[in-house]
């Protein structure tokens, strides 16, 4: 064994607050992600050690590294810093890839990409633990020896914590602490395979797209997060709206509006899916809310509910330390001899 170890460190600019009535709630989401981190960092990335975090400023070269995000250049963000160790057995790699010399700058590129990768990974879930609170710009990662790397900007559902008028408030949705959420998902494939199998593993796998797509993009938003929920209740066979909104019913509580909010939501997907519904060009010509902010309110509207409905869903799941499930309908029936 020729163990080769080398200092690491993340730069995240994660988005500060500027509405009074949502500090409170970022600055403690912030707290418990920052917490969590030293013991999470390694579980999600072995040879990363001794992880430290905390709010700090970073040099000079790396604030001007960040500088193109508007957030950073604006100042309206806090960094996160997280140092850590990465240590690599060289004969484990030396055997692993014989036809490849570990030099100098790939050691320090794997370092950049492992702790960078790790940090992904946990933002991503934070959505689940934290959701519509943690929101960053795209953060780097370095070494003493060049190695770099990025880690991609994470967005946040706000409308779930902070819902405005009009905003769905169904259904419940709670804070997690993140470790419970990292331990459920270790209990499904995320960390072993590529393609999710399983019916809540598909629901988890649209959920991990959904989080990454970022703003301007809520068609796509709202395509992963039915995706997500008719993986979770739906059977290809039957009509789908009622399963949909019968088990969703079943799995996070009845809504309290007379009309069938979840049917209303799948007739959307279905006119977006099937280009029955008004759609956005890609440029910039115009501004879809001037044009019909009714449409654009409903469809807003629309993207909130599913999103809200994939985290509830899926924080049953985690609470309830659930990783499968089978829907089935049934009925008893008995009569008196006459």
């Amino acid at each position: 064994m020729h163990l080769i170890e080398t200092p690491v460190t993340a730069w995240i600019p994660v988005r500060t607050v500027i509405w009074r009535d949502r500090i409170e709630a970022s600055e403690a989401a912030l707290a418990d992600i920052r917490e969590a981190l030293p013991s999470l960092v390694p579980i999600v990335r072995s040879g990363l050690s001794d992880v430290e975090a905390a709010i700090a400023e970073p040099p000079t070269n790396v604030r001007k590294r960040l500088s193109g995000s508007i957030l950073v250049h604006a100042r309206q963000v806090d960094f996160l810093r997280i140092k850590a160790q990465y240590i690599l057995d060289r004969d484990t790699f030396n055997e692993g890839n014989p036809d490849r010399e570990l030099d100098e700058d790939l050691f320090s590129a794997m370092a950049a990409m492992h702790l960078g990768e790790a940090i992904d990974t946990l933002l991503m879930f934070s959505e689940l633990s934290h959701p519509g609170r943690i929101n960053t710009a795209q953060g780097v990662v370095v070494t003493p020896q060049g190695g770099n790397a990025s880690v991609r900007a994470k967005n946040c559902f706000f409308q779930l914590w902070h819902p405005e008028d009009n905003d769905p408030t169904w259904p419940a949705i709670n804070t997690l602490v993140l470790q419970d959420v990292l331990s459920w998902v270790k209990g499904t494939s995320f960390f072993t395979n590529a393609l999710a199998v399983s019916r809540i593993e598909r629901c988890l796998a649209a959920f991990t797209q959904m989080v990454h797509l970022g703003p301007r993009r809520e068609g796509e938003t709202l395509f992963r997060a039915m995706q997500s929920l008719e993986a979770f209740y739906c059977d290809g066979t039957g009509d789908l709206r009622k399963q949909l909104a019968d088990k969703a019913a079943l799995w996070v509580g009845r809504w309290e509006e007379p009309k069938n909010i979840v049917g209303h939501l799948y007739d959307m997907r279905s006119k977006f899916v099937h280009g029955g519904a008004k759609l956005r060009y890609w440029s910039d010509n115009a501004d879809p809310w001037e044009e019909d902010e009714k449409h654009m309110r409903s469809f807003e509207h629309a993207v909130s509910l599913a999103a809200r409905l994939v985290i509830a869903t899926l924080q049953r799941c985690v609470t309830d330390r659930i990783h499968d499930i089978e829907w089935s309908y049934a009925v008893a029936t008995s009569r008196l001899d006459a």
